[in-house]
């Protein structure tokens, strides 16, 4: 048979291009920074185009973006076993030191100007923390305010909070003592970094925004009022620190002021971090294929410096996908992100499987926007840990803009601030298989590394119909409200069957009943769940056809809602409440009824199942 004949073109600018296989090999970051000037011409000219990234590490920036515009070429974007992209930046290097500042850090000469966005990273892309005030608390790794903040001028939009006393040595500084440093306090469903304007001898003053003074009762002065009832015997507080500050600095943090950065001096080389997109993709229907790639450090969005108000077509994430479809995400690492991996607005068929989230600023992997259907999003078998968040407010997944069709499975999400997937007006999503908790070391500072009023698992607030089954829920401190699943606002229409929620410290599902709707809390369903734990579940008329209802659930006895005595649902029977239970290390022990009971429940997985073992109880 004769041999298929392989022309080969050298391209002027370095580039290797098969013109059967269509292969463009990038080998360093010359060739990496012309690609990005001539995708555009590349796409236009061929049907399908395979971009190979060699080992190395490639450094992006605003003038390298890739930006792929009604495209008709399918695009292959690859990585090999050692790829590494980065947010460009420069770099600092020990030997550049002009002295070891008190023992313990290189103080080295700016090169260029830091900000508020800008990360740190090692020679190993380990992330290195900036200085926060909050480690001068050790019992919280946060500072309290006793005080709720208050507006002090609407005019100029300044805001008080009160000074604690671990924090004396800020009182009384003017505007130059804060020009590097930013607070960040706590609200009750949001975090938020602000510039400081100075301090007195009680309060320190920062800045809002327009949007947050407008909002101020909501999303800034809230979380003293809802923190009154709080678990940890303290008064009304307000959670915060501030960033930057030399006399908080531990060991192995960096900070800086106008003239130098101050290195740990167990690093020996700093990479800063100054930017966050990478691809840009505008109305193009050929598939995007993206696979193989580590990228392994960006900037912090501009996001913290406000919860909302943003434009509708703002952008600071790594992957922008406009009016598309067919977005493939496979087997890609996500590392010391600061900011979200990708907005999804008006597009179709977005899949992300296999990717590993680790160590990164934010929790932030997918949003969708628009004002039409985002159609297709399946999100499998990735891997999620992220336990040193700058940002703690921000979900893993926001379904919203009428997104529908959506399957996320057999993903293992360990150390949630906030929220896996936030449901807000959608249709058609399947929640199933999941495995999510806490480690022990996260939890131990719930006020610093979690959010409250929250479904950490599923938040829901409007009758979007969703069904979440066999997920494995467990290992979630409690924190005012920080709850495995919730179903917000008396919202129907949600299925939760066949799941494990066990050891959380509030409620295990909370379907909170909103008196102000008439038919609060209709369709939802709970079906054959094992909930060691507090359980709310709320329906509005046992008469009515489309009430709530529950059936064949395992619950324990003793918990603040005993035997669902709160709720309007309808029972139709075949719940157990057990007194005679164990949890040794992620195992269940029932007595032998409950165990046959569980093990007969084909609605209940077979992972699950294997959690379950007969208690000998004497």
């Amino acid at each position: 048979m004769k041999e298929r004949l392989i022309l080969t073109i050298i391209i002027s600018w370095g580039y290797v291009l098969n013109m059967y296989a269509r292969d463009i090999i990038i080998r360093n970051q010359q060739e990496y920074d012309s690609l990005a000037q001539n995708l555009y011409i590349l796409l236009k000219e061929q049907e399908e185009l395979n971009i190979i990234l060699d080992n190395g590490t490639f450094f992006f920036n605003d003038n390298n973006e890739l930006k792929i515009f009604q495209s008709n070429c399918s695009l292959n974007i690859r990585g090999n076993r050692n790829t590494y992209l980065v947010a460009d930046g420069e770099n600092y290097i020990n030997s550049e030191a002009e002295e070891l500042y008190k023992g313990k850090w290189y103080k080295i000469k700016l090169k260029k100007q830091l900000n508020q966005y800008c990360t740190f990273q090692d020679e190993n892309h380990n992330p290195i923390p900036l200085a926060n005030s909050g480690f001068l608390n050790d019992s919280l790794q946060i500072n309290i305010s006793n005080e709720a903040i208050r507006l002090l001028d609407s005019q100029k939009r300044i805001a008080q909070i009160a000074i604690p006393q671990e924090l004396n040595f800020i009182k009384n500084k003017q505007t130059d003592y804060f020009k590097q440093s930013l607070i960040c306090y706590k609200a009750q469903w949001t975090d938020c970094y602000r510039e400081i304007l100075y301090s007195d001898n009680k309060y320190l003053y920062f800045n809002l925004s327009e949007w947050l003074y407008q909002n101020f009762d909501q999303y800034v002065g809230n979380m003293f009022n809802w923190s009154k009832n709080n678990k940890y015997g303290m008064k009304p507080y307000v959670p915060f620190f501030i960033t930057n500050l030399p006399q908080a600095a531990k060991e192995n943090t960096i900070f800086y002021d106008n003239e130098y950065i101050y290195i740990p001096k167990n690093i020996q080389k700093v990479h800063v971090c100054r930017y966050n997109k990478w691809i840009d993709v505008k109305y193009t229907t050929k598939p995007i294929k993206i696979e193989n790639i580590f990228v392994c450090g960006t900037s912090l969005t501009d996001k913290i410096m406000t919860y909302g108000g943003l434009d509708y077509d703002y952008r600071s994430d790594l992957i922008h996908y406009i009016g598309s479809e067919n977005l493939f995400l496979y087997n890609c690492k996500f590392s010391n992100m600061g900011n979200d991996l990708c907005c999804i607005r008006n597009s179709n068929n977005v899949v992300i499987n296999q990717c590993k989230f680790t160590d990164n600023y934010t929790d932030g992997i997918a949003y969708f926007l628009g004002t039409t259907n985002n159609r297709g999003f399946k999100f499998t078998n990735n891997y999620i840990c992220n336990p040193k968040k700058l940002i703690t407010h921000i979900e893993c997944i926001r379904l919203d803009a009428h997104a529908s069709d959506i399957v996320i499975s057999y993903n293992e999400c360990i150390n949630i601030s906030r929220i896996f997937v936030k449901i807000g007006k959608c249709n058609n999503i399947e929640i199933k298989n999941n495995h999510l908790y806490n480690t022990k070391d996260f939890n131990y500072y719930p006020l610093k590394n979690l959010s409250s009023d929250t479904g950490v698992l599923i938040y829901a607030h409007v009758d979007s119909p969703f069904t979440m089954s066999n997920n494995i829920i467990h290992d979630l401190a409690s924190n005012l409200h920080y709850t495995g699943v919730m179903v917000d606002n008396g919202s129907g229409n949600a299925t939760i069957r066949g799941n494990l929620i066990f050891n959380v410290g509030d409620e295990c599902v909370y379907c909170w009943q909103n008196k102000k709707h008439k038919t609060s809390n209709h369709n939802n369903i709970l079906d054959s769940n094992i909930l060691i734990g507090n359980v709310n579940y709320g329906g509005y008329d046992t008469n009515a056809i489309n009430n709530s209802s529950y059936f064949n659930n395992i619950t324990v006895l003793n918990n603040k809602y005993s035997v669902f005595q709160n709720s309007k649902a309808s029972n139709k029977g075949g719940n157990i409440q057990c007194s005679d239970y164990q949890v040794k290390n992620g195992i269940i022990l029932f007595p032998k009824q409950i165990y046959e009971k569980i093990k007969s429940n084909k609605k209940i997985s077979s992972e699950i199942q294997n959690r379950i073992k007969i208690l000998n109880s004497k």
